[in-house]
């Protein structure tokens, strides 16, 4: 079956009025394709975010809340191989947007709270925060089963890493992106 099919299939039997999982508990995960914006370039990577979502009710007309707490990893090359992991932990709440709703198929928004860690080749490793949002479509395969397909922009700030010679590596903030593919599994009844 190709994907217009599937899709119109989708909407045609939709028994849910938003494509976030029915029950209270969910868990995710998500593989990432990533990139830091610093210094005029980009630095590409990829990684992986599970998290457990807490579903809140549907609200008519609005939509369906729910909140994250997760960890996040990925992993970096730049242009002179030198390695950058950044790995934490994040609060993310969301919301569906039941207007732009189609049967089981659910733009939602979404903002996150990130505490970070980052380690690399040349220097010593910092600890950070992160602020930032998104959005992205969430399409409900069964009452329980649902894709997700997002994007994500976040504003990363460490602290100092220093080489051995002494020079600041990493200080301060730079910008993040992620476009990210997952699956979410309600948990219980």
């Amino acid at each position: 079956m190709n994907l217009a099919a599937f899709m119109a299939a989708s909407l045609i039997t939709a028994d849910i009025a938003v494509a976030q999982s029915s029950q209270r508990l969910s868990a995710q995960l998500s593989l990432l394709a990533t990139g830091i914006v610093a210094d005029g370039g980009t630095i590409g990577g990829f990684g992986v975010e599970p998290q457990l979502r807490l579903n809140g009710k549907y609200y008519s007309g609005v939509g369906r809340l729910s909140v994250g707490l997760g960890a996040q990893y990925t992993s970096h090359n730049s242009s002179d191989d030198v390695g950058i992991r950044i790995a934490g932990a994040f609060v993310e709440p969301r919301l569906t947007l039941a207007k732009l709703s189609v049967g089981r198929v659910s733009p939602y928004v979404a903002a996150r709270v990130a505490v970070l860690h980052q380690s690399n080749d040349a220097a010593s490793s910092s600890n950070g925060v992160a602020l930032g949002g998104g959005g992205g479509v969430a399409l409900g395969v069964s009452g329980r089963i649902n894709l997700d397909f997002g994007i994500a922009g976040l504003l990363e700030n460490f602290g100092e890493s220093r080489t051995l010679l002494g020079r600041t590596y990493i200080k301060g903030s730079m910008g993040t992106y992620a476009v990210k593919f997952g699956v979410n599994i309600g948990l219980g009844s």
